[in-house]
């Protein structure tokens, strides 16, 4: 994934920043219900999420620990999770 945007003035650029986590909907991106619902990570520590669509792309920079549950909640397997948090109490 190659995608650089510019959001209040700053840079957001998949090609400096790591994939923490994802959710994809198994669709080609020509599908018109093709979902991407990515965290990332820039190089100085800022996440961000990345949301791709059949005809857009996406940024909310500046995520919080809160929000980054919510959404992990939402879209990630069990695996993910743990591997993005760690094993949670029973």
């Amino acid at each position: 994934m190659n995608i650089q945007k510019i959001v209040n003035g700053k840079m957001y650029d998949t090609n400096t920043a790591t994939e923490l986590a994802y959710f994809w909907n198994g669709k080609s991106l020509d599908d018109y219900d093709y979902r991407y619902e990515g965290l990332w990570e820039k190089e100085n520590g800022e996440r961000f999420f990345l949301h791709q669509g059949w005809n857009e792309v996406r940024i909310k920079p500046e995520v919080t620990d809160k929000q980054v549950r919510e959404w992990a909640d939402k879209w990630l397997d069990t695996e993910g999770y743990i591997k993005l948090f760690g094993e949670p109490a029973e």
